[in-house]
Formats: C-alpha cells, sequence, structure tokens
C-alpha cells in the first residue's frame, strides 16, 4: 500500500491522549483521543490555513499551534483547560514562509522558519522568536542558499540547547550543518558544518544521545540512486569531529530517514518503495543490522507523523522526532521494535559479486571452448543488463516522482502569498 506524503503531527500528552494534526486542501483537520473514555473526536481546527504548521506540547499538558494563514499572517493557538485561544503575530516576518518549527522549552516557546528571497531565487532568511513570559524577542540567522528545492530543517532540544540542523550551499554543493542556541545565554554559536562530500542530498534527521554522541542521518544520490547514509559525530569546543559513518540502505529510493532511540538500539527507519525498512544498532552506530522490511507496511496506507510527548514512561524509553505509523483510528507506529514482524533484506555487496563473478568466469575459459565462452558471456551479460538496467530504472522512475513531489510543494509554497505497539494497552 502506498505511502502518503502529507504533513502529520502527533502529541501525546501525560494521560496518553493523543492529538493528531493533518493539513487538508487548506483546512486543518484535528483528531483528540481521549484515552481513559477511548473515544475519538474529530473536527476541522482551522479554516484557512496556508501549507506551513507546526505544534508541540509542554509539561503542563499545554498546546500551541502555530500556522500561517493564507493571507500571510502568522496565528498563535494555545489550547488548555479544554479552550483554544487564538493570538496573532502580526509582527513577525511575513513572506512566503516555509519550514516553520515550534518547540517548548523551560516554559518558553521557540519559533523558527525561514522566508524566500523574492530577488535571489533560491535564497531565505532564517528567523528565530522566542516568548520570554514578557515579550518576544528576535534573532536573525542569516541566509540560507539552495540548489532551488527546499529541504527541510531539524529543530530539537538538548539540555540547555536548542539544535538547528540544515542544509546551505558551499562551493556549489548543499551540505549540512547546524547551530547551538544556548537557551541560558539566549545567544547563537557559530555554523558547525558536518558533511564535505559532493553527491546531492535529501530530508535530514538529528538526534542527540544521552551519552552526548551527535548522530546524523539522511538521503544521498548515488549512481542515480538514493541511498540512506548515517554519520556518527563527537563535537567538542565547538568541533565536529565524525567518529564513523555507514551506508544503511541498498540502492533505491530511499527516502525521508528517521531516527528511534529505544533503551537498548537506536533505529534509522526510512521509505523504500512504499514499503517502510529499517536498521538498528546496538553499539551507538559503530556496527549496523542488515536492512528489515516491515510486512505491515505493504498491508495498509502509511503517513509519516512529526511526534512529540511529555509522558514521563515514554521519554524514558523512547527518544524521537519522527515515525511511520497507521493512519486514523489506530496511529500505532511501524519500523522499529519486535523483528518478528519484519523480513531480513540484505544489503548488496557489489564489489564481491563483483569479483565471484570474474573468478566464475575464468574457471569456465579453462573448461570450455571459446565459443561456448563467448555465448555464456552474452547470457551472462544479457541476464546483468537486465536485471541492473531494470532496477536502475525503477530506482529512477520513484526518485523522479518524489523531485516532481517536492517541486509541487515548492511551487505552493511560492505561489500562496496507541502509537507504540509494544506499550499501547
Amino acid at each position: 500500500m502506498p505511502f502518503y506524503n502529507q504533513r502529520n503531527i502527533l502529541l501525546y500528552d501525560r494521560s496518553e491522549n493523543v492529538y493528531h494534526f493533518r493539513w487538508n486542501e487548506g483546512k486543518i483537520q484535528y483528531t483528540y483521543f481521549d484515552q481513559q473514555l477511548e473515544k475519538y473526536n474529530t473536527s476541522t481546527l482551522v479554516e484557512d490555513c496556508a501549507l506551513e504548521f507546526d505544534a508541540v506540547i509542554d509539561e503542563k499538558d499545554r498546546i500551541y499551534f502555530i500556522y500561517q494563514r493564507t493571507d500571510g499572517n502568522l496565528l498563535l493557538m494555545v489550547y488548555f483547560g479544554d479552550n483554544w485561544n487564538t493570538s496573532s503575530l502580526g509582527e513577525f516576518q511575513k513572506g512566503n514562509i516555509a519550514n516553520i518549527n515550534i518547540l517548548e522549552h523551560q516554559g518558553k516557546i521557540h519559533i523558527l522558519y525561514c522566508v524566500s528571497n523574492d530577488e535571489n531565487n533560491g535564497s531565505y532568511h532564517v528567523y528565530h522568536h522566542f516568548y520570554d513570559e514578557i515579550s518576544w524577542k528576535s534573532n536573525s540567522l542569516g541566509e540560507i542558499r539552495t540548489k532551488g528545492i527546499l529541504n527541510p530543517f531539524q529543530f530539537i532540544k538538548h539540555k540547555e540547547y536548542l539544535i538547528f540542523g540544515f542544509y546551505n550551499l558551499v562551493n556549489h554543493e548543499e551540505q549540512i550543518c547546524i547551530k547551538w542556541f544556548n537557551t541560558t545565554e539566549e545567544q547563537w554559536e557559530n555554523t558547525m558544518r558536518l558533511t564535505n562530500n559532493f553527491n546531492s542530498k535529501l530530508y535530514l534527521d538529528i538526534l542527540v544521545s544521552k551519552d552526548e554522541a551527535f548522530h546524523l542521518v539522511y538521503s544521498e544520490y548515488v549512481d542515480g540512486n538514493l541511498v540512506i547514509k548515517y554519520e556518527k559525530y563527537e563535537i567538542k569546543e565547538s568541533k565536529a569531529s565524525r567518529v564513523s559513518e555507514h551506508i544503511l540502505s541498498n540502492p533505491a529510493n530511499a527516502s525521508y530517514p528517521s531516527f528511534v532511540a529505544q533503551t537498548d538500539k537506536l533505529w534509522v527507519v526510512w521509505t523504500e518503495y512504499d514499503q517502510i525498512m529499517s536498521c538498528f544498532t546496538v553499539d551507538q552506530g559503530l556496527t549496523w543490522s542488515q536492512p528489515y522490511l516491515w510486512k505491515e507496511s505493504k498491508e495498509y496506507n502509511f503517513f509519516r507523523y512529526k511526534f512529540h510527548t511529555n509522558n514521563e514512561r515514554i521519554k524514558n524509553y523512547y527518544q524521537l522526532s519522527y515515525a511511520f505509523g497507521k493512519d486514523y483510528p489506530e496511529f500505532s507506529f511501524v519500523g522499529f521494535g519486535d523483528i518478528q514482524n519484519a523480513v531480513e533484506v540484505p544489503k548488496k555487496k557489489e564489489e564481491t559479486v563483483e569479483k565471484e563473478n570474474d573468478f566464475s568466469y575464468r574457471g569456465e575459459k579453462i573448461n570450455e571452448t571459446k565459443k561456448e565462452t563467448e555465448q555464456n558471456q552474452r547470457e551472462d551479460f544479457q541476464r546483468e543488463w537486465t536485471w541492473a538496467d531494470i532496477s536502475r530504472l525503477y530506482a529512477k522512475v520513484e526518485t523522479l516522482e518524489q523531485r516532481v513531489q517536492d517541486i509541487e510543494d515548492y511551487i505552493l509554497r511560492r505561489r500562496r502569498g496507541g502509537l507504540f505497539s509494544s506499550t499501547r494497552r
């Protein structure tokens, strides 16, 4: 069944109630699940929403929902005590806003987004606003440049820091960078560049584990195919040192990589040919398992959810910003956990295969006549060409379809002026 690339947000509160937000043709569909009553309620929260919105929940179960109205204005809605209150953030920068993110940290609300520069196509100005319980304060983080398609941001918190992950153009190639905001001093640190290769990239997810290790994952083009690339860093004194790096997937349309950390494993979950794949590490990224295909994902429609919770039981066992899962009325996640629900898909070892083929060919040449050998070579070449080219063509079609979807989302922006199956009862 297909993967629906539609923006979704799931919030999970202290009492295990679920709040779901989805954009649908200019409206925000809002679903609330009451855990005690075991009852769903679905309604339209917003009638005039542009493509950009985000939500977060704080320690007191207050929900903050920010969105850009179709007229360009930013609005902040706060849910507390069964009531929604709305305030306009009209003093903020207007324009073609993209990649809006909202975080709550120690009682303060932080908003991050970028605005396109109409005079310079592919250039965006990044803004950060936070509320200090008296007034809004603003920071300009400067400009980022792209090759034309804006990749998503990642905005997470870790102890006294907020971490901003993003792409920027360096020597005509997009590289992944990070910035740290010190919430105690209310100051942004200098930008750190992480990647330095020349392959085109898409998407990203970052995670700082409890042992202070910095994990990065993204999709990278290799010979026309997308692969999942993982990198681990040690960050000290404003310098990032790469500890390890791995390609986790087979060459395919491997997209939307997402971290899910459990107490004993770190997972990377992604989509591949409209199904969910993942692999895990038990030594904090030094070695990784083979990819696994989750059989359930071939049987139903699934989505990628941005996820946030203030539930201590969940936070003590899981750490994640995104997850793939089923739609209403289940909202259960898939792609990590008991691998009995998955099938191992060994990674192709191209170099080994080439050596084996070469050895086989030499043996055949000794035992066969020249004519027979040439015939076998033609047949082997034909079989290899058929398999390889069909595989590459299929991957390129999937990749082009995804790029078309990304371009359509970009054009729209320019024009508009029981989550855990192992823990659910």
